[in-house]
């Protein structure tokens, strides 16, 4: 109490000249309407930017769970896409059940590790078997294919990406269906390569490379990117086209791990055929 004294002698003459100050503006603003108005015009101004600027620090500082929520509810609509499911059918009745019909299912997952600078590019994602992730999963963006998954702990997963010299999916150019061979050439992350289209196959640059849904890995139709240039040298058999990337691995943020719920009853029925066959 002292101290407070002391500071209130020792500056008494500037404490003095604000009250004084205050109470003047409080009579100019109650005695004159006209500035009474510009006044509160002008506090409520200042207010709303105040709580403006306080709102887009709240935003900023939740961004990490907003971003979260859009890549949840994303996935959710993406089980609710009629390319999820499959029509049953029995000799009687066409049945048109969504859950006996499921064929993929999509959980969200936030990449947390990635690299596009090495010849055997990883992706580090934040979702493991505790979340219902395994081995052998599709990894896509926004309907854009990213890779697969390739190991797998209780919380987190490592994708083996397009962008990875060891992975070499079957693709097909979307107009014609003709089958081709992804090849990531282990330079530019945006571009990659496809062979073996067949010679007689008619390709133009724009034309849209995707999954064959052959494999057990990625739906029909997934998009891989777009050819950017065509090789077709009379001196080779097949024909050979550079692609646009779809997907930027540079920027990658959440992504969807694909679940395909009759992979098992596939492969099961596939095992049952004779090697030689």
């Amino acid at each position: 109490m002292r101290s407070l004294f002391q500071f209130i002698y020792r500056f008494h003459v500037g404490l003095l000249f604000l009250v004084l100050q205050a109470l003047c503006f409080y009579l100019l603003f109650q005695q004159n309407n006209f500035h009474k108005t510009i006044f509160i015009n002008s506090s409520n101004k200042v207010v709303s930017e105040l709580f403006a600027k306080r709102n887009n620090l709240a935003d900023y500082l939740r961004l990490d769970e907003i971003n979260d929520t859009l890549a949840w509810e994303n996935a959710q609509l993406k089980n609710r896409d009629p390319r999820s499911f499959v029509k049953l059918q029995n000799d009687l009745v066409m049945i048109d059940d969504t859950i006996l019909g499921r064929k993929y299912l999509y959980t969200s997952a936030k990449v947390i590790n990635n690299s596009v600078n090495k010849k055997s590019n990883y992706i580090t994602l934040n979702k493991g078997t505790k979340h219902g992730v395994s081995e052998g999963m599709a990894v896509v963006s926004l309907d854009k294919a990213v890779g697969i998954v390739r190991h797998v702990s209780d919380h987190f997963s490592v994708v083996l990406p397009l962008v990875n010299t060891k992975f070499q999916p079957s693709v097909k150019h979307k107009k014609s269906g003709e089958i081709g061979v992804f090849y990531w050439p282990g330079n530019r992350p945006d571009e990659g390569e496809v062979h073996d289209f067949a010679k007689y196959t008619v390709l133009q640059k724009g034309d849209s490379i995707v999954t064959t849904g052959y494999s057990s890995y990625f739906p029909e139709g997934i998009l891989i990117g777009t050819i950017s240039e065509i090789n077709n040298d009379p001196g080779d058999d097949f024909i050979q086209v550079t692609i646009n990337l779809s997907t930027q691995f540079d920027r990658l943020n959440y992504v969807n791990v694909v679940q395909n719920l009759m992979l098992e009853e596939r492969k099961a029925l596939e095992d049952l055929v004779p090697k030689d066959e």
